[in-house]
């Protein structure tokens, strides 16, 4: 299942490239609220950006998101500080090199090869992402930076 906001027929396109039967690809445009309910259902979210020079400085929201639905994480390697999470939660998420079938390869074995607790995963999520905690660092910095402009 592709959920995404992306034209129907491009996407058609692009898996069709690949041999992939369009019969085997549900792929669907949801409201942002819904989302959650058709992650519960997969089994990895998949995290893809175009190749840039700002993708080093990103860090993708849709990574909590994932986790808080129990999903581990495929990622191409220096896509913001998605490496350093992956790396800090075992089991959590999968590095790849887009330039490598293996890399792919490697990475759907090791995911079928854990059986990752959901629970666990949601608990990524809240210790990385959690909106009120996000909030609580935040205030701490500004009030440091307020205190030395007095």
């Amino acid at each position: 299942m592709i959920l995404s906001h992306t034209d129907f027929d491009y996407i058609s396109s692009e898996i069709k490239k690949y041999k992939i039967s369009i019969d085997d690809i549900r792929i669907k445009s949801c409201n942002y609220s819904d989302v959650h309910r058709y992650l519960i259902a997969g089994d990895i979210g998949v995290i893809n950006y175009k190749k840039s020079y700002s993708t080093i400085g990103r860090s993708p929201t849709k990574m909590g998101e994932y986790w808080a639905c129990g999903l581990p994480v495929l990622c191409e390697v220096n896509t913001g500080d998605v490496d350093y999470f992956i790396k800090k939660y075992d089991n959590s998420g999968y590095l790849i090199d887009k330039d490598s079938i293996d890399s792919y390869n490697m990475a759907l074995t090791e995911i079928l090869s854990h059986t990752k607790n959901k629970n666990e995963l949601r608990e990524f999520a809240m210790d990385c992402f959690d909106l009120l905690k996000g909030v609580a660092i935040y205030k701490i910095v500004y009030d440091k930076v307020l205190k030395g402009k007095k």
